[in-house]
């Protein structure tokens, strides 16, 4: 997998979500509406492991290259569960820390008035994250529109790529090859959502943020993911050990 994400370097970071969900017929996707999903996971059809088996930290060492600002080049985001792992198939409270309590991934359940949408294959955490914003910000959102106009292919797509097709639905959106905690934080600062990229076991994955904050005396960082449709708080030391530091932000609309 290091050696796919040195290949794809120069030509952007490629966001292929966090699943192993199984893929959609193009007509499908064609026709799909964005819709916010009500609590529990999305349903997949691939088969699913043990009830209760945990979901891995997601945290790797803050030497590892996956955690380097990538410079002026995008990165890329490629897959997030190892290939051929399955599907926790506990509840979204379970996944992300239920009640009030930091889960073992140091992640707390967050009940948000944001739409949350689920990715409907492994390589559409991006466009899907993109229809989150759009949502945010007022506009219509049809998710397989999204998927076709950013050309999405088995490898995902460029975080930058994303910035490019928030721009082509009216939304003033850059792409930032170098987003610090601090960059990130005063750019949702205002109530306005961010993309970010950020590292999973098996690769890269998009993910919308809301804020940074603070919760139970400990910072974290607001999250929807177009993983299974969960939204959650995660905290800030987690978050930063797996941030690629590249991101797209949003200034309102144009």
């Amino acid at each position: 997998m290091e050696k796919a994400l040195d290949a794809q370097a120069t030509r952007g970071l490629i966001l292929q979500g966090a699943g192993m969900i199984a893929p959609v017929l193009a007509g499908k996707l064609g026709g799909l509406k964005g819709k916010p999903l009500a609590s529990g996971p999305a349903p997949v059809s691939e088969p699913q492991p043990t009830a209760g088996r945990p979901l891995p930290s997601h945290t790797v060492a803050e030497s590892s290259p996956y955690t380097r600002n990538a410079g002026s080049e995008p990165v890329v985001v490629q897959g997030g569960v190892k290939s051929g792992e399955g599907v926790s198939n506990g509840t979204l409270g379970e996944i992300v820390g239920g009640g009030n309590t930091f889960n073992d991934a140091g992640r707390l359940s967050r009940n948000g008035n944001r739409a949350v949408f689920a990715q409907e294959t492994i390589n559409t955490c991006g466009p899907t994250s993109c229809g989150m914003v759009l949502d945010t910000l007022g506009r219509p959102v049809n998710l397989g529109t999204l998927v076709q106009q950013i050309q999405v292919g088995r490898n995902g797509v460029g975080i930058d790529s994303l910035a490019k097709l928030l721009q082509s639905e009216g939304v003033n959106a850059s792409y930032q090859s170098r987003l610090s905690i601090e960059a990130l934080r005063k750019a949702t600062a205002d109530g306005n959502p961010a993309i970010v990229a950020v590292k999973l076991e098996g690769g890269g994955h998009a993910v919308v943020v809301d804020g940074i904050t603070t919760r139970q005396g400990v910072e974290v960082v607001s999250i929807r993911d177009p993983w299974k449709g969960a939204q959650y708080h995660e905290q800030l030391d987690v978050f930063k050990q797996r941030y690629y530091r590249q991101g797209v932000i949003i200034k309102g609309s144009k």
